[in-house]
């Protein structure tokens, strides 16, 4: 490879009237004695659509996926660069993490969404868990995620029907056919969960219609433990009518009540132990309400005949920009 060129090509999809990108601000700030790399922005109406042809004009070997709104952490591209140097890692990620002047109610949240007992698995996206591993697509997440460009390429991109869980239908390809990847706790970026209860249920509702679309786009066995969710609004469904039971069949439902409220309970005092009692206690009741909207939103994105995002937007027009080359891919 060229010393001039870059060797990480780090992409951020933004909208067209975007006028602060703070991803950006951070990229700017980082250490110019970081292995080379360059930067584009792509702004559309349709992420997967520009992150696609931000990759098709990039010239690293790594794509780094960045959100808008992410802010790298300084040991990032070091540790990008030492990581690919194993030929066979094809895709590579880590948590993104509240900052520590986060709003009560966003401590809260990204309290909750680093609970084992709300998001499973995938709570290892919202804390640093454990250490360097093999994972897969239920541990990684795209705006802290780092892909081969040959794998990349290879699995075909980005599906742009898909948004979100875009990344994941890609990683599920890319783990069919034997690729590896690797989660790290110390590939970190920084970013500010929604800041109010409602914007944080409608968060949570299109993670779960993504999840949807993506299992009937794609469906596959490794799918069923998100229904898991969908399997609780329908018991909370049944608990609403208990009433009009039979008497054994309501002490079971209120006894499956109890051990979830019990399970919940002990949830929210491991939160107290890593944040506050506050934060625990703002965070109990958001704990069946993240399982309920998230497995109602994951039904509809199985039923719904038609994605969600309109022709004009899936096709719409992306505006690429080289934003900045580092000083060393000028090799200044």
């Amino acid at each position: 490879m060229n010393d001039c060129r870059p060797r990480i090509s780090i992409i951020v999809a933004a909208r067209p009237d975007q006028q602060r990108v703070t991803a950006l601000t951070a990229l700017r700030e980082l250490d110019s004695r970081h292995p080379p790399y360059e930067v584009w922005l792509a702004r559309g109406l349709q992420p997967s659509r520009q992150r696609n042809q931000a990759a098709q004009n990039a010239e690293g070997e790594i794509l780094y996926f960045l959100d808008d709104d992410s802010l790298v952490s300084e040991e990032n591209l070091a540790i990008l660069n030492e990581a690919f140097q194993d030929d066979e890692l094809a895709v590579l990620g880590g948590p993104n993490l509240c900052p520590g002047d986060g709003s009560f109610w966003q401590t809260v949240f990204a309290a909750v969404m680093s609970s084992r007992f709300a998001f499973g698995p995938s709570s290892a996206r919202y804390r640093a868990a454990g250490s360097r591993r093999a994972s897969s697509e239920k541990e990684l997440i795209l705006c802290n995620l780092a892909i081969r460009a040959k794998a990349y390429t290879e699995g075909g991109g980005l599906d742009e029907a898909l948004y979100p869980n875009e990344e994941n239908a890609l990683m599920d390809q890319l783990s069919r056919a034997g690729r590896r990847m690797v989660y790290d706790p110390d590939l970190v970026v920084y970013r500010y969960p929604r800041r109010s209860i409602a914007g944080f249920v409608r968060m949570i509702a299109r993670y779960g219609r993504g999840r949807g679309e993506q299992v009937r786009r794609y469906p596959s066995m490794g799918s069923l433990p998100n229904f898991v969710p969908s399997a609780f609004l329908g018991f909370v469904l049944l608990w609403l009518v208990s009433p009009l039971l039979p008497p054994t069949l309501q002490a079971m439902v209120w006894g499956v009540a109890f051990v979830y409220a019990i399970l919940a309970v002990f949830c929210a005092m491991g939160l107290a132990l890593r944040h506050r009692v506050s934060v625990a206690l703002g965070a109990l009741p958001l704990l069946p309400l993240v399982h309920a909207v998230y497995g109602a939103g994951l039904l509809i994105g199985v039923v719904r005949a038609n994605p969600v995002r309109s022709p004009e937007e899936r096709t719409a027009d992306v505006d690429l920009e080289r934003v900045f080359v580092s000083k060393g891919a000028e090799g200044s």
